[in-house]
């Protein structure tokens, strides 16, 4: 008979307890990777919380443990008006500041951290994403992040695959 594992004691340091706590491992030879050390405060924030999400979600999109969805009701967050007090989940972004969300996002992406399955779009359904481990090619001459894993939409995503092929230089 097999010995069975003993669950991991969270430290006090650690967390406050709670049995349904979530956590998630981020690794040295992430923290100091060329990709890593290239990203804001913000989008290392954010890659902390795609993390969490990851482990957090407890139905993942088609069933496929490998993905995670990340959408408004989660990353943003509003003022309320009478007390003063943000709510939200992460509280990340402000509501109004979507912008600085989506380009803190396709940071991650293009340096090699994320890729987009799914594109939730116009269609109000929530983009879908998973974790990527092109960040340790980034920098090299092999690193390349293909325009369908972009947070970007289809037409962008044809122009730019249109000028690619045409050999004209596109920045990513």
């Amino acid at each position: 008979m097999s010995k069975r594992a003993q669950p991991y004691v969270k430290k006090p340091f650690e967390s406050d307890g709670r049995s349904s706590d979530v956590s998630a491992n981020i690794y040295f030879s992430m923290l100091t990777s060329p990709a890593w050390l290239d990203l804001t405060s913000n989008q290392k924030n954010l890659y902390l919380i795609c993390k969490m999400q990851f482990y957090a979600e407890k139905h993942k999109p088609d069933g496929d443990r490998s993905l995670f969805t990340l959408n408004q009701a989660k990353w943003a967050f509003t003022v309320d008006k009478n007390t003063g007090e943000r709510t939200g989940v992460y509280q990340l972004y402000n509501k109004s500041n979507a912008a600085s969300f989506y380009a803190d996002m396709q940071s991650l992406i293009c340096h090699g951290f994320v890729r987009v399955k799914e594109h939730g779009g116009n269609g109000h359904f929530k983009t879908i994403y998973q974790f990527s481990d092109k960040w340790q090619r980034y920098g090299k001459p092999d690193f390349n992040i293909p325009l369908s894993d972009m947070l970007l939409t289809k037409q962008v995503k044809q122009e730019m695959e249109s000028k690619r092929k045409k050999g004209d230089m596109v920045n990513l």
